[in-house]
């Protein structure tokens, strides 16, 4: 037997990257850093042997000049710290010491003094320098979020909340000069991916939060004015629900934000809002659910996002109504709405028609609900029928 002699492959060797280029890829990832091991990372440096060897070359400061906050507050693994009140001004404290912490060196004394061969001690300033780079970036994030949304923080009124794009926001603080680090809005994102902070009314808020889209708060606006409106109509017996044009002016004399009609129209669809002529047929139903959340696709990314595992009420539509049909399929309550609206888009339910819905796609709202969930659901339930004059397509029994 002849075999056929294999002809080696050329080895390709990747190109190197240019110091500056390496220096941007570092940075970058330890923005991610979850804080936890910013915490271990910072532990582990001042506790390293070579350390103390910096001596009158390295000072350690803090870039906020405030105690970090008492441990017995800190909650959550992604707790950054607190917006507090001081006179009239807010403040920022850090939750750990290590969030705040700032690596000072003495350049000249460091150049002329650090051995051009003795890499580790390299390696460990290069740590040190990181863990500045990346502390000071949040710091001038934080910092310009607080000037920013000052209004929302004093108030915690979401409406009271300005739009801000990432980009504006790098924009905001490279033109300020007051970050020595770039911030671009991809290391922006990165930071605001998984922070979070307390504001002074003892509310948690993740940091993305503070960077809300204009189309977001539009929908808050929109939102806002239809709730005014079913206030009308029970208390002062107003004899219409209002149209998209005078939801429009509403949103404009409220809240100085001028909204097409056709802008209108598609947030208030969004919303899961109905149109005037069928909120005025339909009033009991709509009523009932004005403090449900948006309408979301029932997908696992959208769960792990916006649903809370908290005890609460939901809704479950179809994406496209045929016709004839209503869009509205299935409502139920849970102890952990995350848990029971993956358990149905997972397939662990016996609810054979639901599911055959949910394998063509669904979308789904909810509303958290302190105390009582179950009652809530009966009362929804109820309101639904008195409104449709049937149950819900896969709601098999009553509630």
């Amino acid at each position: 037997m002849i075999r056929a002699h294999r002809t080696a492959r050329p080895v390709v060797s990747s190109p190197r990257l240019a110091p500056a280029q390496l220096g941007r890829i570092v940075v970058a990832r330890s923005l991610e850093w979850p804080l936890c091991v910013l915490e271990r990372r910072v532990r582990a440096l001042e506790s390293a042997p070579r350390f103390l060897e910096l001596g009158d070359r390295l000072s350690i400061g803090s870039l906020s000049g405030r105690p970090p906050l008492a441990s017995a507050t800190v909650t959550g693994p992604h707790l950054l710290g607190a917006v507090e009140r001081s006179g009239g001004d807010l403040v920022f404290r850090y939750a750990r010491p290590a969030f705040d912490r700032e690596y000072r060196f003495d350049e000249a004394t460091l150049a002329a003094r650090l051995p051009p061969d003795d890499t580790a001690l390299a390696r460990l300033i290069g740590q040190l320098r990181l863990v500045t780079t990346r502390n000071r970036l949040t710091h001038a994030l934080v910092q310009a979020l607080i000037e920013a949304q000052r209004n929302y923080l004093l108030s915690g009124d979401p409406l009271r909340l300005k739009p801000l794009s990432q980009a504006a926001l790098s924009a905001r603080l490279r033109a300020s000069g007051v970050c020595p680090v770039d911030a671009d809005p991809s290391r922006l994102s990165r930071v605001l991916r998984h922070l979070s902070v307390r504001l002074p009314n003892g509310d948690g808020v993740r940091l993305r939060d503070l960077c809300p889209k204009t189309r977001e708060l539009h929908r808050r606006y929109v939102a806002q004015v239809i709730q005014g409106e079913r206030r009308r109509i029970v208390q002062a017996g107003h004899p219409a629900p209002l149209t998209d044009r005078e939801i429009a002016s509403a949103v404009h004399s409220r809240f100085g934000s001028r909204l097409s009609v056709r802008t209108v129209a598609y947030i208030r669809r969004d919303l899961g809002i109905p149109s005037v002529r069928e909120r005025g047929r339909r009033s009991g139903y709509f009523a009932a659910t004005l403090a449900f959340s948006p309408l979301r696709s029932l997908t696992l990314e959208t769960l792990c996002q916006h649903v809370p595992p908290e005890p609460g009420v939901y809704e479950i539509r179809r994406p496209d109504t045929p016709a004839g049909a209503g869009p509205i399929i299935y409502l139920g309550s849970a102890r952990n709405l995350l848990k029971r609206l993956r358990d149905h888009l997972q397939g662990y339910s016996n609810n054979a028609p639901l599911q055959a819905h949910l394998c063509r796609g669904a979308r789904f709202r909810y509303c958290r609900v302190v105390q009582d969930w179950r009652g809530v659901e009966r009362a929804l339930y109820r309101a639904f029928r008195a409104t449709f004059g049937a149950a819900p397509l896969c709601n098999r029994m009553s509630p």
